[in-house]
């Protein structure tokens, strides 16, 4: 595998880190005093809901790690990163306590998986290659968050 490769590969880890875990699982924090002003939400609710994606990420990474699941570790972080990316937006055009807590547990689940076989595929094919490129790929968690705190900024902003 050429450096060059290499590089794309830590990226592309990189990029499906952001988005799944910075984007998909931290973007809710933010805006959660906005949710729970806006939605009427109790602490407790806003609780729940935000417990609802710790749970999905605990079933997640339990259900990732069940024999037979790496072979299609390809197709599952593709299936991850789609649902990462449908429950965060479902977030932004749904409304109630229910849909939400059902979104986020999905969302947990998904970043799971995202975080799993990223790792099993790109640290797996940059230690073949002899690499250490894998710090780039796990960036990805910290450039999500960043990004969030972006995106959220201007919505939270008095």
């Amino acid at each position: 595998m050429t450096r060059h490769a290499q590089l794309r590969l830590a990226l592309g880890g990189l990029i499906a880190l952001a988005s799944g875990m910075g984007l998909g699982r931290f973007l809710y924090t933010p805006v959660l005093p906005m949710m729970v002003e806006g939605a009427g939400l109790s602490p407790s609710r806003a609780g729940l809901i935000a417990s609802a994606n710790f749970a999905g990420y605990l079933a997640g990474a339990l259900a990732a790690s069940l024999p037979g699941m790496s072979p299609r570790a390809w197709n599952w972080l593709v299936a991850g990163l789609v649902t990462s990316a449908a429950t965060t937006a479902a977030m932004a055009v749904s409304d109630g306590f229910w849909p939400w807590v059902l979104l986020r547990f999905a969302g947990g689940w998904a970043s799971a998986f995202i975080l799993i076989f990223t790792a099993a595929l790109v640290v797996s094919r940059l230690r073949e290659a002899g690499r250490v490129l894998s710090t780039l790929h796990f960036a990805g968690v910290g450039t999500g968050i960043a990004i969030s705190a972006l995106i959220s900024a201007p919505l939270v902003a008095d």
